[in-house]
């Protein structure tokens, strides 16, 4: 995942750490000790829950009842906001939550106690924003990136990207934007709206990481992309040979890959090559998770849901069921 400066301390992921807790979001999200991986607490069993974010020391996760804000260590809901909408995940900047859905409305919501901020109205489904300064960037099915006010929601200037964002913007280290639709074209703008350079890839791509000054893209043709972030120029391209089940997880010069056939790719980011391939049994249910010394991936291994812990130095230990 790549973040802004402004959003240096927010984090977003599936599975995401929170002091002593691994939290996992799957049909419900269930805490675990980060040591012992024993469940410590259980929220929204049974229900679709989408990848969450931690801010202010505060999880939040959208479900098909809307967004839930949650204490990490306890498992005790702080406040809840109904939805009918399908939501997206949330973006977060000091202390203000940005919310949106399939209903085309962008809220902005107190952090710490759900309180409505303001709310605009925009055609079709929309993206929880990007947040540079005081600019907010957002998009969706309409079409066109929109640059808000933070201070008033006004509209700053607005863009044509000539097909539907594939999803919300990203905001570059150096602060220029990256989008993606879904003619499979790329677009970075700077935070005044000029086109800076635009790219077609033969597939449509998910959004993007950022890495030391290139871009890594997954696209739906089970490849990735890497390119330069300041000219768009292709640095490598790779193929996975198989659908991503989660997303891509950085460690120092590698990414790590989970494939829905049970294999994880260690891929070296500087060239796209394959350092390394683990094996599991079972398709995994969320991205990797590092630690110094191993890598913790959950797997859906029917008829139940195990983790497997993949030591670098020595094997694979054995699944333990959860």
């Amino acid at each position: 995942l790549a973040v802004c400066p402004l959003l240096a301390a927010v984090q977003a992921g599936n599975p995401l750490a929170a002091g002593n807790r691994l939290i996992l979001s799957d049909r419900g999200i269930t805490a675990f000790d980060s040591e012992s991986l024993q469940s410590r607490w259980h929220l929204l069993q049974g229900e679709q829950t989408d990848e969450m974010v931690l801010a202010d020391g505060l999880l939040l996760v959208t479900s098909g009842r809307g967004l839930h804000v949650i204490v990490p260590a306890t498992g005790r809901v702080l406040w809840q906001r109904p939805s009918e909408a399908r939501l997206f995940p949330p973006a977060v900047a000091d202390a203000v939550v940005y919310l949106a859905g399939d209903d085309g409305r962008l809220q902005a919501l107190q952090l710490h106690t759900g309180r409505l901020l303001w709310q605009r109205q925009f055609p079709g489904w929309v993206y929880p924003p990007a947040v540079l300064g005081g600019q907010l960037f957002t998009g969706g099915s309409d079409g066109r990136l929109w640059a808000l006010s933070r201070a008033d929601v006004s509209v700053l200037w607005e863009r044509p990207l000539g097909q539907e964002m594939v999803y919300r913007p990203l905001v570059l280290q150096r602060g220029d934007l990256i989008t993606t639709n879904f003619k499979g074209e790329i677009q970075a703008f700077s935070p005044q709206g000029e086109v800076l350079w635009q790219k077609r890839l033969p597939a449509v791509l998910l959004s993007p990481m950022e890495v030391a000054g290139y871009l890594i893209f997954s696209g739906l043709d089970d490849r990735l992309y890497s390119l330069a972030s300041a000219s768009g120029e292709m640095r490598w391209t790779a193929s996975l040979g198989g659908r991503l089940a989660a997303s891509l997880v950085q460690q120092q010069q590698r990414l790590l890959a989970s494939l829905d056939d049970g294999r994880v790719l260690e891929i070296d980011i500087a060239t796209g090559s394959k350092r390394r391939i683990y094996r599991v049994n079972g398709e995994p249910i969320a991205s990797p998770f590092l630690t110094a010394e191993r890598v913790i991936l959950f797997v859906k291994s029917f008829p139940v849901r195990q983790t497997v812990i993949l030591n670098r130095q020595h094997g694979n230990i054995p699944p333990k069921e959860i």
